[in-house]
């Protein structure tokens, strides 16, 4: 099925955009265009109208945009690292370039891609402000336009180049205008460095200060291309050809200078003619996209869940639907479940009730039975321990007996008394022998025991005294 893509080359002075039909095997040109505004100008208000009726004249549904905005103010830099794991090098990568911006990272909006030269591993990165990238968003929002990719000038078509190159030789793509510059190296099928470069303004022929430049940055850098004679050639956009003519770069470099067009470095399966000659930049951007994920794309850093929603609406609307039909089939579970519940409670507290009404037949009304049922256990609990109190009540009485029966002249101790419903023991320790006899015979007197038996009585020898035990019978009472 083919898609709909909207590029958007957004430069200073004007917008160049491409409409992109794209299908499995094949990218047709649909439609092509320049829009004129200042970029500077009362926030982009001379675009916001234009690129609102470019939008709303596309009909077609799922339309995807995508955008590069110039790269002034952009901070690149080149760092050696010991591993080629994306997640490790963006662990460490802001730790390494925080001493070499001069401005705060948590205020850029950064990206990075891994080359290899042979001699290790490096993270190419390229950084903006996060306040420019979002006065992009912002406005593009406002024209009904919301893009799933933001690259800077230039990128698209050097990793264009980087793909079609052979290889063999290294070569330098230009970017730009007398304002601003960026310097793509390529070599090995990869980019494998860039520089931001304003020109100064002198009087200079611009041949020989962009040669200038070229010079400073393959000097500076020669852990990435150690032999500068290594590079074969050097290609210009369509917007840094109308600034540096090829002619007058071949002869201040003293190397082939040419312009890249991006249509001829891709696929042969691209049909359709730009209009007006404009949208080289838009064009490089949207054959760009399939590799956008090696390249630098700063939106991606941005707003990752969002664009991956976006590239994934479809699986997400089914993975809904499903997660909705399986929420539905639980909570008909669970009210299932409340309904069986429900109906066991009654089935209980109907058995509860004919239990109580079985156990108490004076219960005339059954409602709320387990509430009843425990006063009513409560009450026959009380009632049965009132029933037993007159065992407490004959304990002191024979207390109270043993208590007047012994006289206080009679060397005797009671240390233990034990009294149950029809018996009483009464164990304790006297000066001799006849003192335990003389005690039962007091006992006697009292006629409130029957059958005084001495149980045992032994010399104690630890303490010098008797010890003995005696049982009684307990008279029955009403």
């Amino acid at each position: 099925m083919a898609r709909l893509t909207l590029t958007l080359d957004i430069k200073e002075h004007g917008i160049d955009w491409v409409l992109l039909r794209t299908g499995l095997r094949s990218v047709q040109i649909e439609k092509s265009g320049h829009l004129v505004c200042r970029i500077a100008d009362a926030d982009m208000a001379g675009a916001i109208a234009p690129l609102r009726e470019l939008r709303d004249a596309i009909t077609a549904p799922g339309l995807t945009c995508i955008t590069a905005i110039e790269g002034h103010g952009l901070f690149a830099r080149s760092v050696k690292v010991p591993f080629q794991d994306r997640r490790k090098v963006r662990q460490i990568l802001p730790l390494e370039l925080e001493a070499t911006l001069p401005v705060p990272i948590d205020e850029l909006v950064m990206d990075f891609q891994i080359t290899g030269n042979g001699n290790g591993h490096t993270a190419l990165s390229a950084a903006l402000s996060r306040e420019q990238i979002n006065f992009f968003l912002k406005r593009l929002n406002e024209a009904g336009l919301d893009p799933v990719l933001m690259t800077f000038s230039g990128l698209p078509a050097a990793m264009l180049l980087a793909a079609s190159s052979d290889g063999a030789k290294s070569c330098l793509l230009i970017d730009g205008d007398s304002d601003h510059a960026t310097l793509f190296l390529i070599g090995g099928h990869q980019l494998l460095y860039l520089r931001s470069w304003v020109p100064p303004r002198t009087p200079e022929d611009p041949a020989q200060r962009l040669k200038r430049a070229i010079d400073q940055t393959l000097e500076a850098v020669p852990h990435v291309l150690p032999d500068k004679t290594d590079i074969e050639s050097v290609y210009l956009t369509s917007r840094g050809a109308r600034h540096y003519p090829p002619d007058k770069l071949t002869a201040a470099l003293g190397l082939t200078a040419a312009v890249f067009d991006p249509s001829r470095a891709t696929r042969p399966n691209l049909s359709g003619e730009l209009a007006g000659g404009h949208g080289q930049g838009a064009l490089a951007l949207g054959l760009y996209e399939p590799m956008a994920e090696k390249g630098l794309n700063l939106f991606r850093a941005t707003f990752p869940l969002r664009r991956f929603l976006q590239q994934h609406r479809l699986p997400f609307i089914r993975s809904g639907v499903l997660a909705a039909a399986l929420i539905l089939l639980f909570l008909a579970g669970v009210f299932m479940d409340i309904r069986r519940n429900e109906a066991r409670v009654e089935a209980l507290t109907a058995e509860a009730e004919a239990i109580l009404k079985q156990t108490f037949p004076e219960t005339r009304n059954t409602a709320n039975p387990l509430p009843q049922m425990i006063v009513k256990l409560r009450a026959a609990r009380e009632d049965d321990l009132a029933a037993h109190r007159g065992v407490q009540v004959r304990q002191i009485d024979i207390l109270q007996a043993i208590s007047q029966s012994l006289p206080p002249k009679l060397d005797i101790h009671v240390s233990q008394l034990v009294a149950g419903t029809e018996r009483v023991q009464i164990s304790g320790t006297t000066g001799t022998f006849e003192a335990v006899n003389e005690a039962r015979g007091h006992l006697e007197q009292t006629g409130f025991f029957d059958n005084i038996t001495i149980i045992s009585a032994n010399m104690d020898q630890r303490v010098g005294r008797v010890r003995f035990r005696i049982s009684a019978d307990l008279p029955s009472r009403s």
